[in-house]
């Protein structure tokens, strides 16, 4: 297999939670010492492996979240345009293209209307638990996606 990885002793390093170096040394099994390994993308926990790809690329969580942000707006009927702008200025900023004040600016404004949109939406996404169950499997892939065409620099 090819593609992003994350070392036992890094995941340490960045203070993992203990859970999750628990969970990454049960994935490991005995050889979780140092100079081990394992692939991002084969990290079972979506948490985890979102936290991994983070750490190791920085840019590519960015863009993974504006991918998963992105696709909830598709998705919503009551969407404000900041919140979109925020999303095209964080892929912007990911990509080296935005500087921090702007993307710091968007955000602000993408904030509010976020707040607003919350709480009406809440409720109807924690009626639908399937919907959620389906959202995070497509997570899940696309985060591989991401991590298996990538290399770790």
């Amino acid at each position: 297999m090819t593609g992003l990885k994350i070392s036992y002793c890094r995941a340490v390093e960045a203070e993992a939670c203990p859970d999750g170096i628990d969970r990454i040394e049960a994935q490991l099994g005995r050889k979780a010492r140092k100079g081990s390994w394992v692939y991002i993308a084969k990290i079972a926990n979506l948490n985890d492996a979102i936290w991994a790809l983070a750490v190791v690329r920085p840019d590519l969580a960015m863009l993974f979240t504006c991918d998963c942000v992105g696709r909830a707006l598709d998705r919503s009927n009551k969407v404000d345009e900041r919140s979109r702008r925020a999303v095209q200025y964080a892929r912007g900023y990911a990509r080296g293209l935005v500087d921090d004040v702007t993307l710091r600016a968007t955000y602000s404004s993408a904030a509010a209307a976020a707040d607003a949109a919350y709480s009406a939406d809440a409720a109807a996404y924690d009626a639908d638990a399937a919907a959620y169950e389906a959202e995070r499997q497509w997570q899940h892939a696309r985060l591989k996606e991401y991590c298996e065409r990538e290399t770790s620099q």
